[in-house]
C-alpha cells in the first residue's frame, strides 16, 4: 500500500460521517444546537436579540449560497470526469459531494424559517402561537 492510499475502511468513514455532518446542519439549528458567541448576546432582551439575528441572516444567507453554488460545482466535477477516491475499494465521490449542496439547501430553508420567526418577534413583541 502506498503513502497516498487509505484503507478503505477509513474511507467509508470519511464519506459517511463527512455526510452526515453536513445533512445534520438544518436539524442542528431547529434545535438551537450551533455553538454561538453568547458573551454579550445573552444581555439583551429577547426582542433585541431577535433584531440581531434578522440584521446578521443576509450574511448566513450569503455563505449558505456560496456553499450550496461550490458544492454543486464540485458535484458536477465529480460526475462528469468520474473521479473515485485514492483508496483500494474506489468508490465514486460524487454522492458524498452531493450531501455538500443538499444540506446547504436544508439548511437554509431552516435558517429561512427562523429568520421569519425572528422578524415576527422583532416586529410585533411576540412569538408566532
Amino acid at each position: 500500500m502506498s503513502s497516498t492510499t487509505r484503507p478503505s475502511g477509513l474511507t467509508r468513514c470519511h464519506c459517511f460521517f463527512g455526510s452526515v455532518g453536513v445533512l445534520i446542519g438544518g436539524y442542528v439549528l431547529l434545535h438551537k444546537g450551533h455553538i454561538r458567541m453568547d458573551l454579550f448576546y445573552n444581555l439583551f432582551s429577547l426582542r433585541k436579540r431577535a433584531i440581531i439575528d434578522c440584521i446578521t441572516t443576509p450574511i448566513f444567507f450569503y455563505l449558505l449560497i456560496l456553499i450550496i453554488w461550490h458544492g454543486w460545482e464540485l458535484t458536477d466535477w465529480a460526475i462528469k470526469t468520474g473521479k473515485v477516491t485514492d483508496s483500494m475499494w474506489h468508490p465514486v465521490l460524487w454522492p458524498a459531494k452531493l450531501t455538500l449542496p443538499i444540506g446547504g439547501a436544508l439548511l437554509l430553508l431552516q435558517g429561512t424559517a427562523d429568520f421569519i420567526l425572528n422578524l415576527y418577534f422583532a416586529v410585533r413583541g411576540r412569538s408566532i402561537e
